[in-house]
């Protein structure tokens, strides 16, 4: 079983992970394993929670395996967890793709994990500033990864695409990277390269590619200090950066926090508090701006302007 780093964890994986770095004999604190056979039963399970699709039916439903748990993606895959979250099993359906059940595991069950295991993670993707590391939190398709490829190919090292660990070490509040990659959709790949370069596929379900840091698209690796943290807004024109105060940015922050067990009260305190310690910060700004690939280059200097003042 081969070792990999994700965030402030450890895996171990029966299959390999190319999107990861080897974490070489570091001592795995959990492990990975594809299994095969017919689907077990769920009559035993409780389902708690739902995550809608786009089409208005269930993406993931949440449940609970007498102490463990089980994700269930659609009619994709199966992911169970082990009470103390260190073994991770997953059922694919016949025909789905390797790359798929990667994504899964990166993606949507890793970052619920890394959560439930004491730590605050965000639906965020992040980038390094000279001044400190920046966040940028908002729904699905305003723009993240493409501003986090966008800051990284002008130098400025991005940190994660989707999901960025907040720790607190003495006054300092620190931003953990995740992984050496982005995610991106075939149109911002297209404005950035002026051509659709030949990557590999996020998953199958999906069009978005997944793009591997490199000298033009650095990653940093390490710890940083955590300066602002931006509430994307769409607008139709113009740039706007306005600071959000502290008692509305607790829950904001929370609808964009990885959750593994809303019924969890122990946890849930444990994450109000954490987001009640960053919105005190006054790190939180709203960026209202126009989604379009002809303004990034405004949208990147306003940004940087206001995290320097």
């Amino acid at each position: 079983m081969v070792s990999y780093r994700i965030c402030n964890l450890v895996l171990g994986s029966d299959i390999p992970l190319p999107a990861l770095p080897y974490a070489g004999e570091e001592r795995q604190e959990c492990s990975f394993r594809l299994v095969s056979g017919l689907r077990p039963s769920l009559t035993s399970v409780e389902w708690y929670q739902q995550w809608p699709s786009a089409d208005g039916g269930t993406w993931i439903a949440f449940g609970r395996m007498g102490s463990g748990y089980i994700l269930q993606f659609s009619d994709i895959a199966s992911f169970t967890l082990s009470a103390n979250f260190q073994d991770i099993q997953c059922l694919p359906r016949p025909g789905i793709p390797s790359e798929t059940i990667e994504h899964l595991l990166l993606d949507q069950v890793l970052p619920l994990i890394v959560s439930s295991r004491g730590n605050l993670v965000l639906h965020a993707s992040g980038v390094v500033t000279p001044t400190g590391a920046i966040a940028f939190l908002g729904a699905t398709g305003l723009g993240k990864s493409t501003l986090a490829a966008s800051f990284s190919e002008e130098g400025l090292p991005f940190l994660t695409d989707d999901c960025l660990v907040v720790k607190k070490d003495g006054d300092r509040i620190l931003a953990v990277p995740s992984y050496p990659g982005l995610r991106l959709w075939p149109e911002s790949l297209l404005a950035m390269f002026r051509y659709l370069p030949d990557l590999p596929q996020v998953a199958g379900y999906s069009t978005k590619k997944r793009l591997g840091a490199d000298d033009r698209f650095p990653f940093h690796s390490e710890l940083v200090a955590l300066k602002r943290i931006y509430l994307l807004i769409e607008v139709a024109s113009g740039i706007s950066i306005e600071p959000v105060k502290p008692r509305d940015a607790i829950p904001e922050l929370m609808k964009y926090t990885f959750v593994m067990d809303i019924n969890n009260r122990v946890d849930m305190r444990d994450k109000f508090e954490a987001l009640s310690a960053l919105a005190a910060r006054s790190l939180c700004y709203r960026l209202a701006f126009q989604r379009d690939f002809s303004t990034l280059p405004d949208v990147r200097r306003a940004i940087l302007a206001h995290v320097n003042t």
